[in-house]
């Protein structure tokens, strides 16, 4: 199911960008975009099947986005995981579905499509492929606890077409048994974040000897409780005061 989540994402992308799509559009009024009926046609007809066969809709799935935002932030809904895949546009302008309901004209939301990789102004021009090593995931399979559900989590990288550079998620699956004595399993849980490098000021990594290695540090900032300094911050904290006082 894992390797299905993999192959459905670029094979959405290629459909939209081999039927002449292009850049999406900047917002519901802008009228240049490059979204075209028929390229959002084959990227629905890929994506549409592709979502159904995948997830458990149209019951709930707890389906987390990695670059959905409140009050969105959550995609439970069919509709709702269309929308992150195909982007505000496209969705709009096939097929009869909206997200949130009622957003015919994208003036209530509006998104881009991450399975068209097509944001405007960045030389997207799709995703090619999408790469996981099944042994580097963790699993709880096979044990009582779990013997309802199964879980998955582990590292996805997602391939631009445009330069070939990797884009990284951390993802987390729990498959439930396919409805109606289909075969296989359904995600009833997708849950995603990007992953963050050892180099990034949010990562809480200080030093490490495994690869990649990270030295430690051998030299420190010192905090600065000098007389000099906290005359300073008096100032600014008065000055502060005087200003609001002024409004």
């Amino acid at each position: 199911r894992i390797q299905s989540f993999a192959d459905g994402v670029p094979a959405v992308s290629k459909a939209y960008w081999d039927a002449g799509g292009g850049e999406a559009s900047q917002g519901p009024h802008h009228e240049d975009g490059g979204e075209t009926v028929e390229a959002c046609k084959a990227a629905y007809d890929i994506a549409l099947p592709y979502i159904e066969a995948a997830y458990g809709y149209p019951k709930q799935v707890l389906f987390d986005p990695t670059l959905t935002s409140e009050p969105y932030r959550f995609r439970p809904t069919m509709n709702g995981a269309l929308s992150y895949f195909m982007g505000t546009k496209c969705l709009n302008l096939v097929g009869d579905l909206q997200f949130p309901e009622g957003n015919n004209d994208g003036t209530e939301f509006f998104e881009y499509g991450f399975g068209l990789r097509n944001k405007p102004n960045t030389g997207q021009t799709g995703w090619c492929d999408v790469t996981w090593e099944s042994d580097k995931f963790y699993y709880n399979v096979d044990d009582s606890e779990f013997c309802h559900t199964a879980v998955a989590l582990g590292q996805m990288c997602f391939i631009n077409c445009s330069d070939n550079s990797p884009a990284c998620v951390d993802k987390t699956f729990t498959f439930n048994a396919a409805p109606n004595d289909a075969d296989g399993v359904v995600f009833m849980g997708h849950h995603s974040s990007l992953s963050i490098g050892y180099e990034s000021s949010s990562t809480s990594l200080i030093c490490q000897t495994a690869a990649p290695a990270k030295e430690c540090p051998k030299t420190f900032d010192e905090k600065n409780d000098s007389p000099e300094s906290t005359v300073s911050m008096g100032v600014m904290v008065f000055a502060s005061i005087v200003t609001l006082l002024a409004l």
